[in-house]
């Protein structure tokens, strides 16, 4: 019986050194944790709401040009009585400008036109143009185009009867734009004269990633994309309202060519971080200006490098040379180029109105661009 117990314990000592033996032939081992990419999120949702196409289709922007007064002078003031212009009741203005507003059965008339809407419905921020220029601007029987302090003293200081105060036949149009923001908070953007080299109204619309979230799509390759909210608010959509506002003072020099001027607007929007060339716009009432838009990113404008007018022999007359570094006959601040009014006087005698302007970008190219400058 003791030789068992001993025995017992030997066999017992034995498999436990073996264990030992076993577990130490191989002193490392490795765990693998295998890596699974969960994909990305689509890029962010670029929504932007136009004018529908039936309003672009009504007339918005047609308007009636009345200097003489004859609308009211045919109707009461102040309302129908039996009374109405070319079978349209209408309310007379001051202004002497009818835009088309209607919205129901009956027609109406107003001196603004109805306001045209663009919305950001989507995640990321865009910036918005509206320009609006003079169709066949060069066509001399147009009313001339005037601002709007000039055509309200000509309607309020002129005599009241079917001439008016003004001698060249004119119109203000003004463009106007409002931003309304997801604040609630509303503003007006600008209030810009409509000229025959055509004005634009620009504006941010910031986006509203709040009515958007990220969900799981196994058919694309991404594995997720964003997706309109089952609920949203719609408060936090922004969007710019724009629209024309008119006034026609009376002219004794009207002839039955005369023409009001047709307003072509057009609108547009682009990614505010997206690079974007410098422009140069010459002014069409200020003899000399050029307004500079300097671009942003790689296309933004770096340095100028030299401005000249282009004289009628096909010389160059210099305004400006990086190489001297100075301006000769013009000045550039804020945005704006400025020649000097003597050189202009100069320059007029001798050249075509072009203006060729050279400058560097960001990117370092260089480039040439050719503006119609306004000389007197």
């Amino acid at each position: 019986m003791k030789a068992k117990k001993i025995l017992a314990v030997v066999l017992s000592a034995a498999m436990v050194l073996g264990c030992g033996i076993t577990s130490m032939a191989d002193n490392s081992n490795t765990s693998v944790g295998e890596g699974t990419f969960n994909g990305i999120a689509s890029g962010q949702i670029v929504k932007v709401i136009f004018p529908t196409l039936a309003q672009q289709e009504k007339t918005t922007f047609s308007y009636i040009a009345d200097p003489q007064n004859l609308i009211k002078a045919t109707v009461t003031s102040g309302g129908i009585t039996g009374k109405s212009w070319k079978g349209v009741d209408i309310n007379p203005n001051d202004q002497r400008v009818y835009f088309n507003v209607t919205s129901g059965a009956s027609t109406t008339y107003a001196s603004t036109s109805t306001k045209l809407r663009i919305t950001n419905k989507g995640m990321k921020n865009v910036d918005v143009s509206i320009n609006a220029e003079v169709n066949d601007a060069s066509n001399t029987n147009n009313m001339k185009l005037v601002d709007k302090t000039t055509a309200n003293d000509a309607l309020n200081n002129g005599a009241p009867d079917l001439t008016g105060g003004i001698a060249e036949p004119s119109i203000y149009l003004g463009l106007v734009g409002d931003h309304y923001a997801k604040n609630g908070s509303t503003n007006n953007i600008d209030t810009k004269v409509v000229t025959t080299g055509g004005v634009t109204l620009t504006d941010t619309l910031v986006g509203a990633a709040e009515n958007y979230e990220l969900v799981f799509d196994e058919e694309t390759s991404y594995g997720y994309t964003y997706d309109r909210k089952a609920t949203i608010d719609e408060s936090l959509w922004e969007y710019t309202e724009f629209y024309l506002e008119g006034i026609c003072p009376g002219s004794a020099n009207l002839k039955s060519t005369t023409i009001a001027p047709t307003i072509n607007i057009t609108y547009s929007w682009e990614d505010p971080t997206s690079d974007k060339a410098p422009t140069f716009t010459a002014s069409t009432d200020t003899a000399g200006l050029i307004t500079v838009d300097e671009g942003r990113g790689n296309l933004a404008l770096d340095n100028i490098d030299s401005i000249t007018v282009i004289g009628y022999d096909q010389s160059t007359y210099d305004i400006y040379n990086a190489l001297a570094g100075v301006w000769s006959a013009a000045t550039y601040s804020g945005g704006k180029i400025q020649i000097d009014s003597n050189a202009l006087a100069g320059f007029n005698r001798y050249t075509t109105k072009q203006v060729t302007i050279k400058y560097t970008n960001n990117k370092g190219d260089e480039v040439e661009t050719t503006v119609d400058l306004k000389f007197t």
